[in-house]
């Protein structure tokens, strides 16, 4: 004893003697008296059985090596205040430690009260200490005492258990220290409880419910359950009763239970909507033909459980008259209660047709456009027959008018009959508009001639003409009266359902008579452009800009004579009569293509005017297999302005020079513009280009006709104004002395052109109008 006192007493938990520890000071302890030699590694089990009175926090007790040197034992005290009521007595406590010696070596053993509560008295019995070790332990089982058979190991497992396998079970265990037997455990066997009632259960919702479940196995058996359907319980007898609120489907829970144990059931209850009961049925409102029943409003209905009265089928839309239609009780409940349905009488009144007429005023007109089904477009929210006055089809003036329609609808039965309605429909006057197609060129001289423009209206169109120095208008006819422009203007002016025409103009164009078949122009105003528009514009190969006949710079195009020329940039047309003419200043006299017109695929038919090298101009022009040229007597003076033309008539064909016919044929031209593009200042026979015209060319022209010789004077005399006078005649004249002597010299130039000489032979004068005359009286 370390700490207190140690005696013996009787109160044991076995046998006859105990030792009591009392503790005075510090901790008490019990110690083994012999050292005991413990191994490193072996695990070491101290017990013994403890009272004490556990009275106060603190106490606890632990085993302990007191040699400090010795055997290392992993102490762990003993948790406190273990209270546990053993048979042997009160408040005994079994203490057990487990130590593993870390060294080896001697040391004694204690049992340590730990600072338990000063003068506490501890009963100590049954201290042992011994190795602990599975090794050599060895296990047997017994039923009521007797040995069960192979029942040897730690662990008995008893499986498909049977009634003859009840009774008492212990366990003793043998080592070489000795042996042990447990408590004993007693095993009791009964037969648990079976159900053998359905697992499946239905019912209606309101209505009363009875049933009951059953099970097998050992009495007595109680029954419970869980998650049963509202309104309904279970009694320990089984009988399920009650009165279900919800419908559904519901799964439940049903226990049964004995001494042995309890199952459970798992079971479905159906519970089916109830029916409500209705005492009264409600009255319909009458309502119009074309609504549906939900316009009827339903009253005085009486229902248990509550809930609404709606039409079944609400969208119904009846034919007037007294009607059976369905009426549907639906409970608030809906998920607990079924709806119920039942006929009553609704009264259905005819309806009226509502008529409508949009847009008003209807959709405009203008004069004459018709009444259609634009403007008599009526309608009627059912089907029907429209009639209107005026009818589909009228035309009606310009103005407001008004419009009466009649509607008849086709369902009698179910529509009142008749309705008119009206409507206004605003016409507009009339667009009027003129056609006047332009005028074509006119030449002063023509014939007086007929307008032919015409109004959308189909009224009379007059006209104006802006200038009555060129042209003047009486009614439609148009009378020439001298060369210009003048704009002629058509109008119309309405009338109560026309609106006036906008005025139309067209420019008339009255050119001189010697315009007439004119094809092309080209004036060479620093281009080589044809002022007509008919496209025939001349492409330039190596000519040059220069001075015209009046002196005007760039006003001509200037030919070296070395195969330069002009080209037009289309073919005469197919005609049968041409004319060609210009002004030429030729620099030499040799011979020189002025124009040409070449038939490459038809040989014969080629056309040309050229000087030749006398300095006379020499035309060729041909037909089918015959071919003809002129050559004039007249020599043209180099240096010198001068207007040459060439004129293929049906009747013949004639060389003009200066205005003057210098050179004519009898044959005539034939099938003019069955060729290539015409060639000016050079020839081209499909091989190469050659007789190279030397000088100057301007103001080109071609006709499609013949001019008449009067024609070409009066171009002549028209285009030379202001052109000084050249020597056209021969510049050599033979006579005889006292023989008379008549000759005239011609000038070009403008008109009047006087003559005049000197050093003239003895016996000869020259008149102012270029006749030589008189009576040589010298020769030489």
């Amino acid at each position: 004893n370390f700490g207190g006192t140690i005696a013996l007493t009787n109160s044991s938990y076995t046998g006859s003697n105990a030792v009591s520890l009392t503790r005075s000071t510090g901790y008490a302890r019990l110690r083994y008296s012999n050292s005991l030699t413990l191994t490193s590694g072996v695990s070491y089990l101290a017990s013994a059985m403890v009272r004490d009175r556990f009275a106060a926090t603190g106490d606890e007790f632990e085993f302990w090596n007191d040699n400090v040197n010795g055997p290392v034992l992993v102490s762990v005290r003993y948790p406190p205040l273990l209270t546990n009521n053993l048979a042997g007595g009160t408040n005994w406590v079994k203490v057990r430690q487990l130590f593993t010696c870390t060294n080896s070596g001697n040391g004694a053993i204690m049992l340590v009260a730990w600072n338990p509560p000063s003068n506490n008295t501890y009963v100590i019995d049954n201290f042992f200490f011994r190795p602990c070790t599975t090794n050599g332990l060895s296990y047997q089982w017994q039923r009521d005492g007797v040995a069960i058979s192979n029942a040897t190991s730690g662990t008995l497992s008893l499986t498909n258990l049977q009634t003859n396998q009840a009774g008492s079970y212990r366990v003793v265990v043998s080592s070489s220290f000795g042996s042990v037997t447990s408590e004993v455990a007693t095993l009791t066997l009964g037969t648990p409880p079976v159900f053998t009632s359905t697992n499946s259960f239905s019912g209606t919702v309101g209505v009363a419910f009875s049933n009951t479940v059953t099970a097998s196995g050992s009495t007595p058996i109680t029954f419970g359950g869980t998650s049963l359907p509202s309104g309904l319980s279970v009694a320990t007898n089984g009988l399920i009763t009650g009165t279900p609120t919800n419908a559904g489907t519901f799964s439940s829970t049903l226990t049964a239970s004995n001494f042995v144990g309890s199952t459970n059931q798992s079971v479905t209850f159906v519970i089916a909507r109830g029916t409500p009961a209705i005492s009264n049925w409600p009255t319909a409102s009458p309502i119009t033909y074309g609504q549906a029943v939900s316009n009827s409003v339903l009253s005085g209905g009486v229902a248990n459980p509550t809930g609404n009265f709606t039409w079944t089928v609400p969208t119904n839309k009846p034919n007037a008259g007294t009607n059976s239609q369905s009426v549907t009780f639906t409970p608030t409940a809906t998920n607990n209660y079924n709806s119920v349905s039942t006929n009553i009488s609704l009264v259905v009144n005819k309806a009226t047709p509502v008529l409508t007429w949009t847009p008003s005023p209807a959709a405009g007109l203008t004069y004459p456009a018709p009444l259609s089904s634009t403007q008599l477009n009526a309608t009627s929210t059912v089907a029907g027959i429209w009639s209107y006055n005026p009818t589909n089809g009228s035309v009606l003036n310009a103005g407001t008018n008004t419009l009466v329609g009649t509607f008849t609808p086709t369902d009698a039965t179910n529509y009142t009959s008749g309705g008119t309605i009206t409507n206004t429909v605003v016409v507009a006057k009339g667009s009027n508009t003129i056609t006047f197609g332009a005028l074509p060129v006119q030449y002063l001289g023509d014939a007086a001639f007929n307008l032919t423009a015409t109004a959308s209206s189909g009224l009379t169109v007059t006209y104006t003409s802006s200038n009555t120095n060129v042209a003047t208008v009486s009614g439609s006819t148009v009378t020439l009266r001298g060369v210009g422009t003048t704009t002629i203007t058509a109008s119309q002016a309405g009338n109560s359902n026309w609106n006036a025409a906008t005025s139309v103009t067209q420019t008339l164009t009255v050119e001189p008579a010697l315009n007439r078949g004119l094809i092309a122009y080209l004036p060479f105003i620093g281009n080589a452009n044809d002022v007509t528009g008919a496209g025939y514009n001349g492409n330039l190969q190596g000519v040059t800009l220069t001075a015209d006949r009046f002196g005007a710079t760039n006003q001509a195009y200037y030919f070296a004579g070395n195969n330069e020329h002009i080209t037009l940039a289309r073919n005469l047309p197919d005609t049968q009569e041409l004319t060609f003419v210009g002004w030429m200043r030729a620099d030499e006299q040799r011979y020189g293509v002025i124009f040409y017109d070449a038939a490459y695929f038809t040989p014969g038919r080629d056309t040309e005017i050229a000087i030749n090298t006398g300095g006379r101009l020499q035309a060729t022009f041909t037909k089918p297999d015959l071919g003809d040229s002129i050559t004039t007597g007249e020599v043209w003076q180099t240096g010198q302005w001068a207007q040459v033309a060439l004129v293929l008539r049906s009747g013949g064909a004639r060389v003009f020079l200066n205005g003057q016919v210098v050179g004519s044929s009898a044959v005539a031209g034939n099938n003019m513009g069955y060729h290539s593009a015409p060639f000016l200042g050079a020839a081209n026979h499909g091989l190469r280009v050659e007789y190279g015209f030397k000088g100057a060319m301007d103001e080109i022209r071609f006709y499609s006709r013949g001019l008449s010789d009067s024609e070409i004077s009066q171009l002549y005399q028209s285009e030379s104004a202001g052109l000084a006078p050249a020597i056209t005649s021969t510049s050599s004249f033979s006579g005889t002395v006292g023989v008379v002597f008549s000759n005239t010299a011609t000038a070009s130039g403008s008109a009047p052109i006087t003559f005049g000489g000197s050093n003239l032979p003895a016996g000869l004068s020259i008149a102012t109008n270029g006749v030589i005359s008189g009576t040589p009286t010298t020769a030489g």
